[in-house]
């Protein structure tokens, strides 16, 4: 029996991703040279298609690399040179911080209440830091960051840079990035696609810290991927080495697909399947929801609790054609976590309900 995966990433591959991979190979784009007029045809489409699907304005950059986890370091090198914030509520959001101090930050962290809430006012009234980094979807436990909660950080740091994490949420994540700095995410979930290739926008105000930062030369802004070098070979449609080049002609093609789709009726699916899955979890008293606060719950990675352990309810799902993921880490052998992306259909997800209410 071929198995439904419904693992947090990577995750059940995009409906056309044969289609696709048969179409890259007919065009021979394995065989493409990153200096080619194809080449930069295609990094210039795909960054513009990216920006239309994110709604991310015109002026911003869009850089790629191996996985969205080295722009963690990338961003902490060209946006900061003394401190970081950082809203820890999960393991993603505690390694982004933790990145930041291996580079010599002084990270603060403000740590998520047990309901995965933050409050602000942990935050001494004159404390400026140069960097605010957030974790909008904690791949980890399910929890979400609300719009309001993102506004209100924007409210109180205006004039400081903010970098979102959208690894498990892209593309459905349900921000105004025009008042983010830096957006990264990875392929491998959401976008239904394997691993390999990490994207990220950057706003024309963190350009120009990452510049302020190179010329002062006080502080290292890395010798690879270094936004200013990224930047140069962007206003070429290149990038500064060889780069996933089949990776990003896939993505383009399921940006494609989306596009098609239109992001509304995307993010409309995915809470609706989400719906289904939270109320079946609530209706089971052998395996609970984690996140009990119902506006952090996260619509594209549920965490669930089960009485008696994760093994044996992952074999379930097995028997039934549906592979689940264990919890994370410390966590594995006593919580699963279920993905929600667009690849899984709302039928797919009927069918795993079943399953949940006759468990």
């Amino acid at each position: 029996m071929e198995l439904i995966y419904f693992t947090v990433g990577p995750s059940k591959l995009h409906e056309k991703f044969e289609e696709f991979i048969a179409k890259g190979n007919k065009e021979n784009i394995g065989s493409l040279s990153h200096r080619s007029p194809r080449f930069s045809e295609l990094f210039e489409n795909l960054s513009n298609n990216l920006k239309i699907l994110f709604n991310v304005p015109e002026e911003y950059s869009v850089f790629y690399s191996g996985s969205a986890t080295e722009f963690m370091e990338r961003i902490v090198q060209n946006c900061s040179e003394k401190n970081t914030l950082h809203f820890v509520d999960g393991s993603f959001s505690r390694k982004f911080s933790e990145i930041s101090g291996k580079q010599g930050r002084i990270n603060t962290e403000i740590v998520a209440e047990d309901d995965g809430s933050f409050f602000l006012d942990n935050l001494p009234g004159t404390y400026e830091p140069e960097l605010i980094c957030l974790t909008h979807n904690e791949t980890t436990n399910g929890v979400t960051l609300s719009p309001l909660f993102i506004e209100s950080i924007q409210k109180r740091f205006p004039d400081k840079l903010i970098a979102l994490d959208i690894v498990s949420s892209a593309p459905t994540s349900n921000v105004d990035f025009s008042k983010i700095d830096c957006i990264f995410f990875s392929v491998q979930k959401g976008f239904g696609l394997p691993a390999g290739l990490g994207v990220i926008f950057v706003s024309p105000r963190a350009l120009k810290k990452a510049e302020e930062i190179e010329k002062n030369g006080k502080q290292y802004t890395g010798s690879y991927h270094s936004f200013m070098d990224l930047a140069k070979y962007a206003s070429k449609k290149q990038t500064p080495e060889t780069p996933n080049v089949f990776g990003m002609y896939l993505l383009n093609e399921v940006c494609l697909d989306f596009l098609n789709r239109t992001i509304e009726k995307l993010r409309s699916e995915t809470k609706i399947k989400a719906d289904l899955i939270y109320k079946a979890l609530d209706g089971n008293k052998k395996l609970k929801p984690l996140v009990t606060n119902k506006e952090l719950r996260s619509e594209t990675v549920i965490v669930a609790k089960p009485i008696n352990g994760s093994q044996e309810v992952i074999e379930y799902f097995k028997k039934g054609g549906f592979l689940v993921a264990s919890g994370y880490a410390e966590q594995k052998e006593m919580q699963i976590r279920i993905a929600n992306f667009p690849s899984h259909s709302i039928e797919q997800v009927q069918k795993l309900c079943m399953l949940i209410d006759n468990y």
